[in-house]
């Protein structure tokens, strides 16, 4: 563990001992995710709860949710009731939802399943139908797709404007029929002259 996060972590306690919540909350704006878990990682169970439910965004504790690890994530999902765990399942990358759950007791895991969408439920079920270890248990349902008749700055373009989670290695590229007809990698795209088409 680093100096910083240590640092963080003994002035968030102190702030939470003070009762200063909005000075907390603007901390945790000024950190990212994967910080704001490490910290997480060090409080003790009633701070990490307390702090983690102090994040305003649900779509920001779902990322840092996934960052935590198995013992901490129970802990939080044993705090929240099952309508709260579906809103934060639903904005986790499939395969970090499908760990969450996997982890759960099989019935909170059935009763938050009941709730999900059906293109939700369907990803989800399916990662979680592979052993952990397994490359199936291990992979995402969700990938980039750009277009043939993009050009390179265009796809560029694309991506910069996308969300950093959904941002992978390689580039799937489809044609108007939204079949593949070719795969390429961030490298291959940032070296290709910016006319180029794909």
């Amino acid at each position: 563990m680093d100096q910083k996060t240590k640092l963080l972590a003994n002035s968030i306690s102190k702030l939470l001992r003070r009762g200063a919540d909005r000075n907390i909350r603007r901390m945790i704006n000024k950190t990212n995710d994967a910080d704001v878990a490490s910290v997480l990682d060090i409080l003790y169970t009633e701070a990490r709860i307390s702090v983690f439910q102090l994040i305003p965004d649900p779509d920001r504790q779902a990322e840092i949710l996934s960052h935590l690890n198995k013992k901490f994530q129970m802990e939080i999902a044993h705090v929240y009731d099952v309508g709260k765990l579906q809103k934060l399942l639903g904005f986790m990358d499939s395969d970090d939802a499908a760990d969450l759950l996997g982890n759960l007791p099989d019935e909170l895991s059935q009763n938050i399943l009941s709730g999900l969408n059906k293109d939700e439920l369907q990803e989800v079920e399916e990662l979680m139908s592979y052993p952990e270890d397994s490359a199936g248990g291990l992979m995402s349902s969700e990938f980039l797709t750009i277009d043939e008749s993009f050009t390179v700055k265009q796809s560029i373009e694309k991506i910069q404007g996308m969300e950093e989670d959904l941002i992978s290695f390689y580039i799937y590229v489809i044609n108007d029929s939204q079949r593949l007809v070719g795969v390429l990698s961030l490298k291959q795209l940032l070296l290709s002259r910016p006319q180029d088409v794909l």
